[in-house]
């Protein structure tokens, strides 16, 4: 009776979990259908037809990269109905992806973002040798300096603020005392001023972003006289070495033009034993919607050991950060 019973349970939460996701897709086809379609673009204004246009093109990375996941989870063992392969032979090609070749995907995007990888061991034992000059244009700086002004208002700087704060509190519990604190890539700078509410003992917390208009925002906000905002890169820092105990970085990695020359100057700019927090969207689900763009990176946590390590950098641990995509890594500057 007691197995009857637990089996009954489980099949009403799969009933449940099945409604919910359900329900879930429901309310988006009605929002795309009943709102979106049936509303004049000239109604809503052009700042917010932006912002709309840009927050789709993200749901769909998103929902594309979910869509390999379920299908990556199901490649191997059916159901007991032994459905799974009739459902995935009916799916489109480019959706049947196996856990194999998630895998190799993965390590074919490995190397390199600019450089090869012999230039880039290179640099990990002459980093004064890198050459500033070679470091491409940030992609999006147009957008981020167009949506500056009232990006905490909006659903990004939301979810930013979220991230934040959970972001401080890792940081915190990794690093509790700090004198000098570095946000690469700063933003309007709210990261910062968390931080600065937990090391009230701290000295320094300096924050550089590539996008002006995000520093001028960041600027305007400050309340404190230990904050200072810089424009620049994370290729080029511009700090002597040494200079920081903990470096933060949030949803940012993704944008830098040579990743593996910022991590390189991150670890320069640190103290010895200093700690880095590296939190973007490093995970293996995006791998094959990521894969066909010629302006993304692999972002899998794999990819992410392998350039911090060549940059020099030990003790990595990973955490989660927010939803199933957004994750951090901790790790350790060279002593």
């Amino acid at each position: 009776m007691f197995h009857s019973l637990d089996w009954v349970s489980t099949l009403m939460d799969t009933e449940r979990a099945r409604e919910r996701i359900c329900s879930a897709l429901d309310a988006i086809d009605a929002a795309h259908d009943e709102v979106l379609c049936q509303t004049p673009s000239d109604v809503v204004g052009n700042a917010f037809r932006i912002d709309l246009a840009e927050r789709l093109q993200v749901q769909d990375r998103v929902n594309r990269g979910l869509i390999y996941r379920i299908f990556d989870e199901i490649a191997d063992p059916p159901d007991e109905a032994g459905c799974v392969p009739a459902v995935r032979r009916s799916r489109p090609a480019s959706w049947r992806m196996t856990s194999p070749e998630l895998r190799r995907q993965s390590s074919a995007l490995a190397y390199p973002d600019h450089v090869t990888t012999t230039e880039y061991l290179g640099l990990v034992e002459h980093p004064r040798a890198w050459d500033t000059q070679r470091v491409p244009p940030y992609r999006d700086v147009g957008a981020f300096n167009d949506r500056a002004t009232g990006y905490d208002a909006g659903w990004r700087g939301r979810l930013h603020h979220t991230i934040s704060d959970r972001t401080a509190e890792l940081a915190v519990r990794m690093v509790p005392s700090a004198d000098a604190i570095l946000d690469v890539g700063c933003g309007t700078g709210y990261l910062l001023h968390v931080l600065a509410d937990s090391y009230p003992e701290a000295e320094r917390l300096a924050g550089i972003d590539a996008a002006p208009q995000m520093v001028e925002v960041a600027r305007s906000f400050a309340r404190d006289d230990r904050l200072a905002f810089t424009h620049g890169v994370a290729e080029q820092l511009g700090y002597p070495d040494h200079t920081f105990d903990l470096i933060v970085s949030t949803t940012s990695f993704d944008h830098w033009s040579d990743q593996q020359a910022g991590l390189i100057e991150c670890a320069r700019v640190l103290r010895p034993g200093g700690r880095l927090v590296l939190v973007d969207q490093l995970s293996r689900w995006l791998v094959p919607t990521l894969a066909g763009s010629r302006h993304s990176k692999a972002r899998t946590p794999g990819r992410a050991e392998r350039l911090l390590t060549q940059a020099g950098f030990r003790s990595l641990q990973w955490h989660r950060v927010h939803a199933v995509i957004i994750n951090a890594v901790t790790a350790t500057a060279p002593v």
